[in-house]
C-alpha cells in the first residue's frame, strides 16, 4: 500500500465515501511507514515567540514524553516546568548537516508520560530511533 493524496475538499463540496476511503489508505500507508508513535510534535506554548518567529530566545515548546531521542535546531534549554529537576543545556551539532539529538533516557528527572519544555529552540520533536540525519 502506498500513499496517495487525496484532491481538496472546498468549503460548499460533498464528501463522498470514496473520498473517506481514500484518506484511511493514505493513513494507514503513513503509519505503515512512521508507526503510529514514532514521531511526536510539541504543542507551542507561546506564538509570539514560535519556532517559526525571528526572536527563538524566548520560545517555549511543550511535550508530553513519549520517544526516547529528542532532535532540535539551535541553541536551547531542556526543562523541569514542576522547577524540581535541573536544566539541560542542549546546543547544535558542529556538522551542519545534521540536527542535534539528545538521548531523554539520560535525563534522571524525566520518565515517560511526564510533561517538559524545551526553550530557545528553532524546532523540536521526539524521535523513537537515535542516529539520525537530515
Amino acid at each position: 500500500m502506498s500513499y496517495v493524496p487525496i484532491d481538496p475538499v472546498e468549503h460548499t463540496d460533498s464528501v463522498t465515501i470514496a473520498t473517506f476511503n481514500n484518506l484511511k489508505t493514505g493513513i494507514d500507508a503513513i503509519y505503515d511507514i512512521l508507526g503510529t508513535t514514532a514521531v511526536n510534535y510539541p504543542a507551542i506554548g507561546n506564538y509570539e515567540f514560535g519556532p517559526n518567529s525571528p526572536d527563538n530566545d524566548q520560545s517555549q515548546l511543550t511535550f508530553i514524553h513519549t520517544n526516547r531521542y529528542l532532535l532540535y535546531e539551535g541553541d536551547g534549554t531542556i526543562i523541569d516546568p514542576s522547577g524540581v529537576g535541573a536544566d539541560i543545556a542542549i546546543s547544535d551539532p558542529e556538522t551542519t548537516d545534521e540536527v542535534g539529538e539528545y538521548d531523554m533516557d539520560s535525563v534522571d528527572w524525566l520518565t515517560y508520560g511526564m510533561q517538559y519544555r524545551v526553550q530557545g529552540v528553532n524546532w523540536c520533536m521526539e524521535y523513537e530511533k537515535g542516529g539520525y540525519i537530515i
